[in-house]
């Protein structure tokens, strides 16, 4: 009978793909500013002098009135009016200027302003005014002069210090506007602007941990207005890492503004991180329905999607961000994720290599990239990928670890141990670092040191199933059974569907001639997997050994149906036939198998042995 051959050890080296997305970026909608320092509207007490002419009054009245409802031309004629006969009213500057300011007209509004400073250096409320368009001019040096001036005539009025303080931060001035804000507080403790805005600055400084008290003084006292507030206050959350609470924060600002797009954006974000993807994407959506029509949110909802195996409609996602800006990296990046995913390596590597155009110095982009060329076995484009992200980072176990793995594919073991051995270095607790390194001197028959790998691997992670067959095989070339067979048990034990066990320990136990135990393996085997032609010729070669041929007849006829094209598998059959006493079978199959044989004196063998077969028929 023709000897068997059998199917060599399975080694298994698993290359290592950073298919990561980019974790969504917290590109959070601050809305956080100081106190607005608006031109003054309304319509503030006025000192009347009490030798005022009743009709000058009602002038005075009409024009407040015509402010109040935004009639600004009617209301500056009224006033002019009353400058006219009272060239000297102060007051009347001051409202005029006021009206001025809120029309936009600036240049008439600081003119009525100074002539009211000229006739009285004492009006504090027209420094304050005249501070205040100042400050929206940018003009900030003036706009501070002009606070100032008028804390040093009412240094018991909050606004003042605020206003202030608000024009430091827009300065930068921190530690003055914090110092403003805080006096502020000290003379209206129950005014929310102030808190907000001290809670902003300790916010900028990144005191996290003080902003948040302030944000939640100002809530208390003001729970009904508090968008803002809260928005802020969950931004300081998430700068602590508390994503709950700035979670639950920016409901409560959706609760107070329900169409507010970019705060529903924000949330989305939180659940992302708080692996709610389910909820992230429904934030996602809403801010799109609202109209946050941006790149961002299209990639941050396609990242959602993607991790909840959306892919269809994240693919579209990440596409419609490209389209809105074509500068996006994260969405090239994560849409070639996908495509890599789907084995559609060409438009990965498309879409990386738009992302390193984009950002060449990020390494997990070299090497995903590196990893689709691997993929297309592209081994040179892959290796030269993976050497650029080693360059950007030196320091990057992974980009070392897969180059590693490449140099395994190209059985250049001892290159490969080089980079595996200095991914152990940068990663040294990283357990299939050392699988793969044990693998890489398996194959250049240092059996020791691949044991100690793989024992370095299975301490690292027990449950580490390949660890455990790979180390069976490198103490099955040692001839050390024991440790072998208790290897190979454990690897199934760990992966009870894991063929590539079963196989091993089977022919380790055929090896052995335990043939029982031995068929149990490869039975099982062939319940995971029927496509393993081998499987099947080894079962059948066993059972012919055993005499059981009615067994080891479908076996065989297993592997022709597998391996068609293959003159041994024929000649197998054949010879089972003949222990079968079907002569006319045998016959048919020898001469199947002279249609394939290369080999002249197997090929005369066969011959021989078909004539004599013959000769019994007659």
């Amino acid at each position: 009978m023709a000897k068997f051959k059998l199917t060599p050890f399975v080694i298994v080296s698993v290359l290592v793909a950073l298919g990561i997305a980019i974790g969504p970026v917290l590109s959070l909608f601050d809305q956080s500013k100081s106190r607005p320092t608006e031109a003054p509207g309304g319509t503030p007490v006025v000192r009347i002098p009490p030798e005022t002419s009743k009709e000058t009054v009602n002038l005075i009245n009409r024009g407040n009135t015509f402010a109040r409802q935004g009639d600004y031309d009617q209301a500056i004629a009224e006033y002019s009016q009353i400058l006219v006969l009272l060239p000297k009213f102060v007051e009347v500057y001051r409202l005029r200027g006021r009206v001025y300011a809120v029309k936009g007209d600036t240049a008439h509004a600081i003119e009525d302003l100074n002539k009211a400073i000229s006739l009285n250096a004492a009006d504090a409320d027209s420094y304050q005014d005249r501070a205040n368009i100042y400050n929206t001019q940018r003009d900030y040096p003036k706009a501070l002069a002009d606070y100032s001036k008028a804390i040093e005539l009412k240094p018991g009025n909050a606004t003042l210090f605020n206003d202030r303080g608000g024009v430091y931060v827009n300065r930068n001035d921190y530690e003055k506007a914090l110092a403003d804000f805080s006096k502020a507080i000290d003379l209206a403790p129950n005014d929310p602007t102030a808190y907000f805005n001290r809670g902003f600055v300790l916010y900028t400084l990144n005191q996290y941990d003080k902003a948040i008290p302030n944000f939640t003084k100002a809530i208390e006292l003001k729970p009904s207005d508090s968008v803002q507030i809260y928005l802020n206050r969950g931004n300081a959350y998430v700068k602590l890492g508390d994503y709950n609470k700035a979670a639950n924060d920016y409901s409560k600002a959706i609760e107070l503004a329900p169409t507010n797009a970019r705060i529903y954006y924000n949330r989305g974000l939180m659940y992302e991180q708080l692996d709610n993807f389910q909820n992230a994407s429904a934030d996602f959506t809403k801010a799109i329905e609202l109209g946050l029509n941006t790149s961002g949110v299209y990639t941050s909802r396609g990242q959602s999607l993607a991790t909840q195996r959306s892919y269809d409609q994240a693919l579209a996602d990440f596409t419609t961000a490209i389209q809105l800006d074509a500068n996006n990296v994260e969405a090239y990046y994560n849409r070639g994720l996908i495509y890599s995913g789907r084995n559609d390596y060409d438009k990965a590597i498309a879409d990386y290599t738009q992302a390193i155009a984009l950002s060449p110095k990020t390494p997990g982009f070299y090497n995903n990239r590196g990893f689709a060329y691997f993929s297309k076995k592209d081994n040179d484009k892959a290796i030269a990928d993976f050497t650029a992200a080693i360059q950007v980072d030196p320091n990057n176990a992974e980009a070392y670890y897969n180059r590693g793995v490449v140099q395994s594919e190209r059985a250049n073991f001892s290159q490969a141990i080089i980079d595996y051995s200095k991914a152990i270095t940068l990663s040294p607790n990283t357990p299939g670092f050392y699988n793969n390194r044990g693998f890489a001197y398996f194959n250049i028959n240092d059996f020791d040191r691949a044991i100690a790998d793989y024992t370095q691997a299975a301490e690292l992670k027990p449950d580490y199933a390949l660890t455990y067959l790979n180390r069976g095989n490198a103490y099955a070339k040692k001839g050390d059974t024991e440790n072998t067979l208790s290897d190979y048990s454990k690897a199934i034990a760990l992966a009870p569907n894991e063929a590539n066990a079963y196989y091993n320990r089977g022919v380790t136990y055929y090896r052995l001639q335990n043939y029982g135990a031995a068929i149990a393996d490869l039975s099982k085997v062939l319940e995971l997997r029927q496509d393993l032609a081998d499987v099947y010729n080894l079962r059948g070669a066993i059972y012919a050994d055993q005499k059981l041929y009615d067994l080891a007849l479908p076996d065989f006829t297993a592997v022709i149906n597998l391996q068609p094209g293959q003159a041994r598998n024929y000649y197998n059959r054949g010879l089972i036939y003949y222990r079968l006493g079907k002569i006319p079978d045998a016959i048919t199959d020898f001469q199947h198998s002279l249609q394939f044989e290369k080999d002249p004196a197997q090929q005369k063998d066969t011959e021989t042995l078909i004539a004599e077969l013959s000769k019994q028929i007659k």
